[in-house]
């Protein structure tokens, strides 16, 4: 399957992975599950990343997937 990836600036070639309910329980937390499987939300004020500010790359807990650059990444606060 074919993803974007931020750090080469293309799309790139993936193999889907595939575990079962259990097997993915077994890998994440409980959060990460439920925000991942069950298109859950985190509780405001809880992201560990709220406050991280430094330059990288945010990736998929599930896959490894890139998602944004760190200097793209939402800020709630600005828009107050």
């Amino acid at each position: 399957m074919l993803v974007y990836s931020v750090e080469q600036d293309k799309e790139i070639e993936v193999e889907k992975i595939e575990k079962t309910d259990e097997e993915w329980r077994g890998i994440l937390t409980e959060d990460q599950y439920r925000i991942t499987t069950q298109k859950g939300t985190e509780t405001p004020g809880t992201c560990l990343f709220e406050a991280t500010h430094g330059e990288g790359i945010f990736r998929c807990v599930r896959c490894g997937t890139d998602l944004f650059k760190s200097g793209t990444k939402y800020n709630p606060g600005e828009n107050r």
